[in-house]
């Protein structure tokens, strides 16, 4: 081919390189908007889980007062703890659903980045054969 007086050659290995490159450089960025994403609903249950917080600083402050305004007495004991223990055990069920679908979601990450690289080393091996059944050495030459 020429293109105003120059001859210009486009190489089977040169279009598959670039190829290979843009369709690496997608997935890599594919991958990036996806860790963003999930970085931003970690924060946002970050702030909800302070927010739960401060709300329950809130309520155990007003169950104070309650005690004070009945002049000193205590609400039973044994229905306090039975409550705590309710509270902890649906906060430790939370905690594990929580916990399994981040793990889910790092082991689908996990599974993309092994998958793209199982493809670049393909895409590497099927050059590295191009290049031997055309007698190239590694300069191109």
């Amino acid at each position: 081919m020429t293109v105003a007086g120059i001859k210009a050659e486009i190489n089977l290995n040169t279009i598959v390189a670039i190829v290979g490159f843009l369709m690496t450089f997608a997935g890599i960025v594919t991958v990036w908007n996806q860790v963003q994403y999930k970085q931003g609903d970690v924060d946002k249950w970050i702030t909800q889980h302070e927010d739960l917080h401060k709300q329950i600083a809130l309520d155990l402050q007003s169950l104070h007062g309650v005690d004070a305004d009945r002049g000193g007495k205590m609400i039973d004991m044994a229905f306090r703890e039975g409550q705590l223990e309710k509270t902890v055990d649906a906060l430790d069920q939370r905690i594990s659903r929580i916990t399994e679908s981040y793990g889910n979601q790092f082991t689908d990450i996990r599974n993309s980045l092994g998958t793209i690289s199982t493809q670049l080393a393909l895409t590497n091996q099927t050059l590295g054969e191009f290049k031997a059944s055309r007698g190239l050495t590694s300069d191109g030459k």
